[in-house]
């Protein structure tokens, strides 16, 4: 099931005979594999600062590609993005104590001013990339400790989120003639040409777009905990200029980033694809929604060696200069699902159900969790890994009716169920009205 090709890149196969072709697609058949992926999220017993029991999830196990980098399997590398995906995918499987532990686990590494670093070790010598600060990771973050709150009604891990939220408020363009005017920079801490030196006070200029969709759907939710405060003019305000700064209608889909200059028109499958038609979908813009869907199934449909999905970028991007990714893409795992997800919520019944097929045979390939990649590529390892594993089992919960009254990444919500709790004091930046 497994093939080398010179030079040696690790691939998945699925050969034309394999008894991994044609697995089962049903409600049934997906909540019940759901459950079993989450049995394949290798998670580590941590003990925190205060003495408590903290749980963090091994980002890549090290099944698959023997060229991966060893250190991070030594090491136990938690990613802090891997950590928010599987606690949101825990609280919806109902394993509430798990999501918890490693919710706490994040509260207990959050920086004062509310931000996260990127990864940190659960063995070997003590690593946490503190000053490697990327907005996106941090509003993941924010939205599983909010979403913890709308799904057990314990307003546990509020005020984590609250500094989240001002976090962002800190990355946030206020310049009326900039491109990227209300929407948020990308984080801080760069690292020098030959990656051997942080730089950790520097600001990423660029406003990506992935980051804003992350941001736009913590702040909505957060946004229904205390819809009287500054948060709703927040979220708004970064919906337009989303809407207005990053969609290319002519394109049909999203840019990927806009810097100072403008948009940046390169294709990737999270910006351009899958998160732009959850974002249209929460949005109550069917149309645009369906035509995101339709640009991501054109531009980055892939097929690699019988196994069907989707690749991460289209053509050639500036990141990886040498690869063209129409060629020589593997395909994306973690992309495939989000796209899955995004099927879902529009309808789109057939594509959500191929991206799913995906996912099915590989868990048939590997025994158990998904891998990163189908075939090695910079940044993209043949590895079983933490964070495809945790989207499958969000969108096979969704495909089959499973994820509960508070779907993520979705603006349906029951009002009933809307929190009702009383926060905890609130921190000094924020000022919450009382909740009844």
């Amino acid at each position: 099931m497994i093939s080398a090709c010179s030079p040696p890149i690790y691939r998945y196969t699925l050969a034309p005979d394999s008894p991994c072709r044609e697995p089962e697609i049903s409600p049934g058949s997906l909540y019940e594999a759901a459950t079993e992926a989450a049995q394949h999220l290798p998670l580590v017993d941590l003990r925190l600062p205060d003495e408590t029991h903290g749980l963090a999830v091994q980002s890549y196990p090290g099944d698959g590609d023997p060229t991966f980098d060893q250190r991070l399997v030594a090491s136990r590398r938690s990613y802090v993005y891997d950590n928010a995906i599987v606690a949101i995918a825990f609280i919806q499987l109902g394993k509430i104590a798990e999501a918890e532990a490693i919710l706490a686990t994040l509260e207990s590494i959050q920086s004062p001013d509310g931000s996260f670093g990127f990864s940190f070790n659960t063995a070997m010598e003590p690593y946490y990339d503190q000053d490697y600060v990327r907005t996106g990771t941090v509003a993941w973050v924010g939205y599983a400790f909010v979403y913890h709150l709308f799904r057990t009604q314990n307003p546990r891990f509020l005020a984590a989120a609250l500094r989240v939220a001002d976090f962002l408020v800190q990355m946030q363009v206020d310049a009326p003639q900039d491109p990227r005017d209300g929407l948020l920079r990308g984080g801080r801490g760069v690292f020098n040409r030959r990656h051997t030196a942080l730089r950790p006070d520097v600001l990423i200029d660029e406003a990506i777009a992935e980051h804003q969709f992350d941001a736009w759907f913590f702040l909505d939710l957060l946004a229904h905990v205390h819809p009287e405060t500054q948060w709703v003019t927040f979220r708004d305000r970064l919906g337009q200029r989303i809407e207005a700064a990053l969609w290319l209608p002519k394109d049909g889909r999203f840019a990927t980033a806009v810097n100072q200059n403008g948009p940046i028109y390169e294709w990737a499958l999270d910006s351009s694809g899958s998160y732009g038609v959850l974002f249209w979908h929460a949005r109550v813009n069917l149309d645009n929604a369906n035509e995101a869907l339709r640009t991501t199934y054109a531009l980055f449909s892939a097929t690699d060696n019988g196994l069907n999905g989707f690749r991460p970028y289209a053509g050639t991007v500036s990141d990886y200069p040498d690869i063209d990714w129409n060629d020589q893409s593997p395909i994306f795992v973690e992309g495939t699902m989000t796209v899955a997800l995004a099927a879902t919520r529009v309808g789109n019944r057939n594509v959500a159900e191929e991206a799913l097929r995906l996912a099915r045979q590989l868990m048939c390939i590997t025994g158990g969790a998904l891998p990163y990649a189908t075939h090695t590529q910079p940044d993209f390892p043949a590895v079983t890994a933490a964070a495809p594993t945790a989207w499958f089992i969000l969108a096979a919960l969704a495909f089959s009716g499973h994820e509960g009254a508070w779907p993520i990444w979705s603006t349906h919500r029951p009002d009933s169920t809307t929190p009702k709790a009383a926060p905890p004091p609130p921190h000094p930046a924020v000022n919450l009205p009382n909740q009844g």
